[in-house]
């Protein structure tokens, strides 16, 4: 299904509303490097000789050194040399320092001619849909696609700290989270694969997919249609989980939707001009403790295991 803006705006205004308890904990922020990423960064001249511990001021200068080498890349370079240096750059953001080491040299390459080599000004891209613009013309329709998505929104997110986000999979199930905490009147985001084991054993899309369509979708499918149906079938074709994904954004639609969510959520949580990326991190530096914990509780709550408005500590 693909969404409105005003589902985009409604998921927003939801998730501001829950996040808006947990609004300190962006102080407490920390993304752990490790010695050889603190090296990388180093020899590519991203940061200095002093100590670098990843807080989230130290987060936000990183991410801040690699837009602006990327711009002076994409201004003083061209050709295969321009590629080679932002897929440097981009390896650095994906693998170093987002520790994603699945993508070898030439997908690495292939994110950064696909997104970044371009002759528009970097600055001059204000959003996804300017992006689009900018990229040649045979590769704007799959611009977007879904596939290898917590890699290459890590590249755009550095590139274009103002207004593109990481789309990982810890990102998504906080969204998948609140959406099902919140009862949300809107369609459900993709999950990518993901590296967190509490996480993997949540499956809060279908969570999330059977609540948004249990109130305001279509029936499900009949028990003797399930079963008819899905004999010989394989699992894409399965009848239920063809149900399921009608409430799933899909894969090419994701992220411009995302951002959209992210924009109307952090207009209302902050009220300020701070950037964008303040409500990424938070949802990050809380997905796995306080939202995975309110999923599950809320799930147990639904299920008549937890007291409405209980902590899941207490039902132990």
């Amino acid at each position: 299904m693909k969404p409105t803006t005003s589902q985009a705006v409604a998921f927003g205004h939801e998730m501001a509303t829950y996040l808006s308890a947990y609004r300190h904990r962006l102080d407490d922020y920390n993304w752990g490097m490790t010695e050889s990423c603190i090296a990388a960064a180093r020899a590519r001249g991203l940061r200095s000789d002093r100590d670098f511990g990843g807080d989230f001021a130290e987060t936000l200068e990183l991410r801040q050194a690699v837009a602006q080498r990327s711009r002076e890349i994409q201004a003083g370079k061209k050709g295969a040399t321009r590629v080679q240096e932002l897929a440097d750059l981009a390896k650095f953001v994906i693998s170093d320092w987002g520790g994603l080491n699945g993508n070898d040299e030439e997908t690495i390459e292939e994110y950064a001619s696909r997104f970044t080599d371009i002759e528009t000004g970097f600055d001059a891209v204000v959003d996804h849909e300017s992006l689009r613009l900018a990229v040649r013309p045979r590769i704007r329709r799959g611009l977007y696609r879904f596939g290898g998505i917590a890699s290459w929104s890590k590249w755009l997110s550095f590139v274009w700290n103002d207004w593109a986000l990481i789309y990982d999979a810890r990102i998504a199930f906080a969204l998948d989270a609140i959406h099902f905490i919140r009862s949300v009147n809107a369609p459900v985001l993709p999950v990518p694969p993901g590296r967190n084991g509490l996480l993997a054993s949540l499956d809060d899309e279908s969570a999330a997919a059977f609540a948004w369509l249990g109130s305001y979708g279509s029936a499900c499918p009949a028990r003797d249609e399930l079963v008819a149906a899905s004999v010989g079938k394989t699992s894409k074709d399965d009848p239920l989980r063809v149900w399921l994904n009608t409430a799933v954004v899909p894969g090419q639609n994701a992220y411009a939707y995302y951002l959209e969510v992210m924009a109307a959520a952090h207009r209302q949580l902050w009220q300020d001009d701070r950037p964008l990326v303040h409500t990424e991190m938070l949802l990050f530096k809380i997905s796995i403790a306080e939202i995975a914990q309110d999923f599950i509780a809320e799930m147990l709550a639904r299920f008549g295991q937890l007291p409405e408005g209980a902590a899941l500590a207490e039902a132990a």
